[in-house]
């Protein structure tokens, strides 16, 4: 499997994201969790506003080899299909920017003026859009944090499935995940059936 290690700013996950473009939800992916724990969601988005915590890699697919011949890392943008491991961190971002949750009240961010002067200042209890509006140049700052991806081109689904499992603890990991994980087609065709909200056999 080739790979290979860019960095992409939260502002570019977010547009591919809502243009259909990056496959959040696989087959053998978790489901999105981190919407219903908030607290877990704020912490992250305080360390990366607030310090220089270095967040985990995101593992992400591509299913052509073209970007790998440039040294031209916006390249891979256009290309990147499918998010092999890091969705509960990428969709919490993209879930602050859109509001969904405010910062914890303890958010303290250093903002530098034009004169050269720093202060921290406070942005605890505010969302996305009211940070924005109050100081843009932290919301500016959010969006272009770059996040580093791996890059994973393989056109073996079960080399992609492997590679999920062994960067998730299996141990740690709820019977249900463990069957999405395998290549099934019955288990695909449950799996879609049981999240799309609502499903057709239900609605009138």
């Amino acid at each position: 499997m080739k790979q290979r290690k860019i960095e992409v700013p939260i502002g570019q996950i977010k547009k591919l994201f809502e243009n259909n473009t990056l496959n959040m939800n696989p087959q053998y992916q978790r489901d999105y969790i981190a919407k219903d724990r908030v607290k877990w969601q704020q912490k992250l988005i305080k360390n990366i506003l607030s310090t220089e915590m270095v967040i985990p890699n995101l593992y992400v697919r591509s299913y052509d080899l073209k970007p790998f011949k440039t040294d031209n890392n916006s390249m891979f943008y256009k290309f990147l299909s499918e998010m092999i491991d890091g969705q509960q961190r990428s969709r919490t971002c993209i879930d602050f920017t859109d509001d969904k949750f405010q910062t914890p009240i303890d958010t303290e961010v250093e903002l530098e003026f034009d004169n050269g002067y720093r202060e921290r200042i406070n942005i605890g209890g505010l969302t996305f859009t009211q940070i924005k509006n109050k100081y843009p140049k932290i919301a500016k700052d959010f969006l272009e944090k770059e996040l580093t991806c791996v890059v994973c081109f393989s056109m073996d689904e079960e080399a992609i499935h492997k590679l999920f499992t062994d960067l998730n603890d299996l141990n740690n990991m709820t019977a249900q995940e463990k069957r999405n994980a395998k290549i099934s087609s019955a288990g695909d065709y449950i799996r879609n059936t049981a999240r799309l909200e609502p499903h057709k056999l239900f609605s009138r």
